[in-house]
């Protein structure tokens, strides 16, 4: 189905790389479009749509600067997805703790972000330096400033864990990625 409607869209475009890029882009929509809405099932019928979208939108401004984990399959990638955002959303539940426990996260979350953000993809390689420190310098930027947000303005105990972690879950993907993804993009710099 996907195919057929990237033909339809290309009708009279040679380009093989354009349509590449279409066809690309369809299934990323798709496939996106469609974990969205079973997980947005999932948190209706746990009464906790709330804490998924405000996980959502923390997860999406610091993920798309910083890269993260991608699997092989939708279904992997689903159920990845769905075991983020339930840890997130169920860490609502958690009583408030100390303060220094909320920064000491957040320290941590950031100094991760500093050293291994921005991560690569196959379908983003980031071969280029300056497009490498404008991702670098993003991330950092977009996670302080959640950061400092959810310390400072968020008084719910329930956002501010959902926040926290998910900040911090976020940050725990780009530990062991960037080295495997550097190693193969490193070989594949020799064999060019």
């Amino acid at each position: 189905m996907v195919e057929k409607l990237a033909a339809k869209l290309c009708e009279g475009i040679d380009d093989e790389i354009v349509q590449a890029k279409v066809l690309y882009g369809l299934r990323i929509f798709f496939s996106e479009a469609s974990k969205f809405t079973l997980l947005l099932l999932t948190f209706i019928l746990l009464h906790k749509t709330r804490y998924y979208f405000f996980s959502l939108v923390i997860f999406c401004t610091i993920r798309v600067l910083t890269g993260g984990i991608h699997l092989d399959t939708s279904i992997k990638c689903f159920l990845l997805s769905d075991a983020f955002f339930l840890a997130a959303v169920f860490s609502t539940y958690i009583p408030r703790v100390e303060t220094y426990v909320y920064v000491t996260l957040g320290f941590i979350s950031l100094c991760i972000v500093v050293i291994k953000a921005p991560i690569p993809s196959k379908n983003r390689p980031l071969n280029n330096t300056h497009q490498r420190k404008i991702l670098k310098i993003g991330s950092i930027i977009v996670t302080l400033l959640w950061l400092i947000f959810l310390l400072t303005y968020i008084k719910n105990t329930s956002l501010l864990n959902c926040g926290i972690i998910t900040i911090f879950l976020l940050s725990l993907q780009l530990i062991n990625k960037k080295r495997r993804l550097n190693n193969v993009i490193f070989i594949t710099k020799i064999k060019d």
